[in-house]
């Protein structure tokens, strides 16, 4: 009797597919860099919880901003199989310059854990005497009344906008004409993804 073995190859198309790129590959310190995670996984069947972890990016000297708590969905054809992508985006603020190593995202499902790719990103430094924040900057500013009789509240508003990090704002120093008492009454900084 002869037997006969046949290795036969079986190309399956994934159930599970997590990848991350960056919108850049360099940037300097402060820069806005866009981070986004992919998870791809086959609509038919569905199956199980999945749970996204994403990087410790604190550790690889980033500040991260997710920018929005629900993913952003949709549906692409791939190895002839229906797909439904999971795109979970953050801002992230380079802290240090050098070359950073993003750690990969995990993704756990039915007791599995699906590890995707680690990116690098280039920092450069801020030129020397360089103080401030990175990025494009928009002011406007602001009186709540054109009119004030003596003894009255009026509001001035500072308003800072644009596509760098806030924390590296330092306050405005402003002259207040004599004559005023000023109290700054609230700050509000905060990080705005729309």
């Amino acid at each position: 009797m002869i037997l006969t073995l046949y290795a036969i190859l079986l190309f399956a198309q994934p159930d599970l597919i997590v990848n991350s790129h960056l919108d850049r590959s360099e940037s300097y310190v402060g820069e806005r860099v866009i981070y986004t995670i992919e998870v791809m996984y086959r609509i038919y069947p569905a199956s199980g919880e999945i749970t996204l972890n994403e990087p410790d990016f604190t550790s690889a000297g980033l500040r991260a901003y997710p920018v929005s708590k629900e993913p952003e969905v949709r549906y692409e054809r791939r190895f002839d199989e229906e797909y439904r992508v999971d795109s979970f985006r953050y801002i992230l603020f380079p802290r240090r310059p050098g070359l950073i190593r993003i750690p990969p995202a995990v993704v756990s499902l039915e007791g599995g854990r699906i590890v995707g790719n680690d990116l690098l990103l280039k920092v450069h430094p801020l030129p020397l005497g360089f103080t401030g924040a990175v990025g494009r900057w928009w002011m406007e500013a602001g009186l709540s009344s054109s009119r004030a009789f003596l003894g009255t509240r009026i509001g001035y508003e500072i308003r800072l906008t644009g596509d760098g990090d806030p924390n590296l704002i330092s306050d405005p120093r402003i002259s207040w004409p004599s004559g005023f008492d000023v109290r700054m009454i609230a700050e509000d900084r905060r990080i705005s993804t729309d």
